[in-house]
């Protein structure tokens, strides 16, 4: 079906939210911004932290993730338990009811089970199945904090290169403080 006006396609060189030059898996088809701020990388964690596989935030959807980003009121997925019935009854189009009712979800989150909690964590590479098979063998998050590469990439279902996200995860204080910052709010894996 090549009519010959085909035109490869070029990687852009800079992320289209933010402007940082991007990274390139010279391994893979994939650029990605390695800007921690940057905008569409927060929007995208926090719908993956609040889908129905992960913390199952029930309302906390593209809309008003969108809105909660534009108002300023979360700068990362902890600052959602920071949110309160009437900040958020104060946004455009919600009223009290939806309000208390987010908030509702929100609190319910804070019981996960453990291999909810690892996946909704966003680590790279850690789907269902693998945040299962670290959970199991961990069983408490604390005990999954202090895991080694070597020891991840000897968990049934957790390869070599899953084990290396893992282990740069966990060897990364920005996401070690994220942990802790939930953990203060109440989280509890």
């Amino acid at each position: 079906a090549r009519t010959g006006a085909e035109r490869p396609f070029v990687f852009p060189s800079v992320c289209p939210v933010c402007a940082t030059p991007v990274e390139r898996d010279t391994e893979k088809a994939v650029v990605r911004c390695p800007n921690r701020s940057c905008p569409a990388k927060l929007r995208e964690r926090i719908l993956h932290y609040a889908s129905r596989l992960a913390a199952d935030i029930e309302g906390l959807g593209e809309k008003l993730v969108d809105t909660l980003l534009a108002a300023g009121l979360v700068s990362d997925i902890a600052a959602l338990y920071d949110l309160t019935v009437e900040a958020v009854a104060a946004l455009p189009r919600l009223g009290t009811v939806s309000a208390k009712n987010i908030i509702e979800a929100i609190a319910r989150s804070r019981q996960i089970p453990l291999n909810r909690f690892i996946y909704a964590l966003g680590i790279r590479h850690v789907g269902e199945r693998t945040a299962r098979a670290l959970a199991t063998h961990c069983g408490t998050l604390d005990r999954f904090l202090a895991l080694t590469q070597s020891e991840s990439g000897a968990i049934p279902d957790v390869g070599i290169e899953t084990a290396q996200s893992v282990f740069a995860f966990l060897s990364d204080e920005e996401e070690r403080a994220l942990v802790r910052r939930l953990q203060v709010r109440g989280v509890v894996p």
